[in-house]
């Protein structure tokens, strides 16, 4: 897994639930839990403030999977994050506000090379 950029080089550590639940043969819904930390407390040599915990919020993904056949993968999701004062230290924005995106994304992984021995 690769870590985003704009995390900063605070040693983002993810832990995560996922649960899902199948739906007939080509349906799933899943339930995306993230937790954010930071691997040590970030400080602002500028302002001479620390933040007040390594804890940076915490993320739920709703996404609807549909298979259409071995190869292809279509994901339907819903997000919302809640961010907390320290993630303030290393991304900008307000924690007071919660952001929920939405997003469609379609995967295709053929099998295009079968060598048999």
């Amino acid at each position: 897994s690769s870590y985003p950029g704009s995390a900063k080089d605070v040693g983002l550590i993810n832990p995560y639930l996922f649960i899902e639940q199948k739906i007939g043969e080509k349906f799933a819904v899943s339930l995306q839990n993230h937790l954010f930390y930071s691997q040590w407390i970030s400080y602002d040599s500028k302002k001479k403030i620390q933040a007040p915990s390594n804890y940076l919020g915490y993320e739920a993904d709703v996404v609807l999977t549909y298979r259409p056949n071995k190869y292809t993968k279509v994901d339907l999701g819903v997000s919302a994050l809640v961010g907390t004062k320290a993630l303030e230290f290393i991304s900008s924005g307000n924690s007071a506000y919660l952001p929920y995106w939405s997003y469609l994304q379609a995967t295709f992984t053929p099998k295009l090379l079968s060598i048999k021995k």
